[in-house]
């Protein structure tokens, strides 16, 4: 089964948050009359604001909304500090996003697979954890030899100690990242995950059409399909 979805895929990292130190009052010119003023709107530092919303220090908006220090925005939203956004959600520090949501400290990444194996260059790893540059999940390495049901593997990941906890079970698409479909039996680089058993993974995500049923993954041949959540399966973590 060839991988013919999109996914999106979060690295959020600590950035310093946007501070005080904004004058938000009308700029006024040396014969005290406002600045540029498009539409009943406000316009500070120059830039040119279109239909509704405000702008400080320059840059470009359209269509409402906030936005501060450059960049360009488009279809509503805010902005702050550069970069460019595209229907609505929030940005902060640089970057793109698009279609909403809200991407913090300059690291969102739109993953699609292109192949059929994830590159191999793109894994680093330890005696514990791999890393995976192109989706930046971290995953636990070696999976031990209990198979669990789907509650129960939940808890597992949460509570798994490993080096400094944060582990929570892995959503359906997530998981076949990792799925590399140029092997078989186990359906996964051997490298950078070994002694992987060729059986099902639990995944976290539920079945729309009967949500008493979860997803889990063949790392036999990289099928999936779902089952009840009461069957026990192997289990994957991820952070």
């Amino acid at each position: 089964m060839r991988r013919v979805f999109a996914a999106i895929a979060w690295g959020l990292v600590a950035c310093s948050g946007v501070g005080s130190g904004f004058d938000l009052t009308p700029w006024k010119d040396g014969s005290g009359s406002a600045a540029g003023q498009v539409d009943g709107r406000s316009q500070i530092d120059g830039g040119l604001p279109v239909d509704g919303g405000s702008q400080v220090d320059g840059g470009s908006q359209v269509d409402g909304g906030s936005q501060v220090d450059g960049g360009s925005q488009i279809d509503g939203g805010s902005q702050i500090d550069g970069g460019s956004q595209i229907d609505g959600g929030s940005q902060v520090d640089g970057g793109s996003q698009i279609d909403g949501g809200s991407p913090v400290g300059c690291d969102r990444i739109r993953w699609v697979p292109t192949a059929d194996s994830p590159p191999a260059s793109n894994y680093t790893y330890d005696s514990d954890l791999v890393t995976d540059a192109g989706t930046r999940l971290v995953w636990q390495r070696v999976v031990d030899a209990t198979t669990r049901n789907w509650a129960d593997a939940k808890s597992y990941c949460g509570n798994l100690p490993l080096r400094g906890g944060g582990w929570r079970l892995p959503t359906y698409i997530e998981l076949q990242s990792i799925v590399d479909l140029t092997r078989f039996n186990p359906a996964i680089n051997p490298t950078a995950f070994p002694d992987t058993p060729p059986e099902w993974f639990w995944s976290s995500s539920v079945a729309a059409s009967d949500t008493s049923n979860a997803w889990y993954v063949s790392f036999t041949s990289g099928g999936v399909s779902r089952y009840d959540q009461s069957n026990t399966y192997r289990v994957r973590c991820v952070r």
